[in-house]
Parts: C-alpha cells; structure tokens; sequence
C-alpha cells in the first residue's frame, strides 16, 4: 500500500498539470476552433466578438491566443486576411479597392502598405507574377496552419512570390 502511494506521489511530481489531465491537447484544440472561428469570419472578427463566441474573457482569449500561437490576436486576424487576399489576387480579376473590403480593409492605402511591408511587393505585383509563374507552373498556396506553424503562409517549389518571411509583427488598426 506504501508502495503504491510512494509509485502515486512519485508520479504526480514528475507530471505537469498539463500531462495529467490533457490540459495541452484541450488548449491544442480550443485554438483551433479559435483559428477556424477566425478563417470563417475573418472579414468581421474582432478580439471582442471572438471572445464572446468562446465565451472568454478578451484577455483571457488574448492571452490564450498569444501563448498557443506565438502571436496577438490582432497579427492573426492580419495574417488570415492577407492570405485570403492573397488567394483572390491570384483566382480572380477583382480590383484591389474592392479586394480590400472583401478581406476587411476599409482603408486601401493601409491595406497596400501592409501587403508591401509583409511580402516586400505591392498586390498588383504579387497578381502578375504568380499569374505569370503561375501559367507555367503548379502554384501552391500553404495555409496559415501549415506544419504547425500558424505564421507560415506561401512558397513551394521555386515561387517567385518573395523569399521573405511573413512578418507577424504588424499591428492591424
């Protein structure tokens, strides 16, 4: 009976909370419903109404976010739209005003200078090369969870689009 209550003690000590009651996999899976809430409402989704979703408080969703994902909120929500945008730039002939608005922008000025800042290009020049690129060649676009990375977003095989890193750093307004 000691034996097993030493075993027991021994045990829970060399534990974690999280190892012990699945604390990691439920949060693993709480921000992906989050991450998916976010995709699927990536045009209205604020820190606010996403917390209310969950029914969360905004810091503890904020916090939440920042420590499974390695980013705020708001770098996220950056990060979805400019995927999104990234996609009608290349699938359709949609004027970039008008792209804008779909993706959430109100202003175009903010929303190019954003683009150019986290892909080193303009949106009208990330269109014409990958049509370009694109006509040759099989263009593979990588989601914002790709790999377990929830920054990671574009380029395989030789892309033209730019060699640059997505830079999560920007706060969206």
């Amino acid at each position: 009976d000691h034996l097993i209550q030493s075993f027991i003690y021994y045990i829970a000590e060399k534990s974690t909370d999280e190892t012990m009651f699945g604390t990691a996999e439920f949060l693993r899976d709480k921000t992906w419903d989050i991450r998916m809430h976010m995709v699927e409402n990536f045009r209205t989704a604020t820190l606010a109404s996403t917390a209310k979703h969950f029914h969360y408080s905004e810091s503890y969703l904020s916090r939440l976010i920042s420590r499974q994902l390695g980013m705020s909120f708001s770098q996220l929500i950056q990060t979805i739209r400019l995927e999104k945008s990234c996609e009608l730039l290349i699938n359709s002939d949609i004027r970039i005003t008008d792209l804008c608005e779909q993706v959430g922008y109100d202003n175009e000025s903010y929303y190019i200078q954003l683009f150019r800042k986290t892909y080193g290009i303009t949106p009208l020049q990330y269109r014409k090369r990958n049509r370009k690129w694109n006509s040759t060649r099989q263009l593979q676009v990588y989601s914002i969870f790709a790999a377990g990375n929830p920054a990671a977003i574009l380029v395989s095989q030789g892309s033209p689009i730019t060699d640059r890193p997505l830079r999560t750093g920007v706060q969206d307004n």
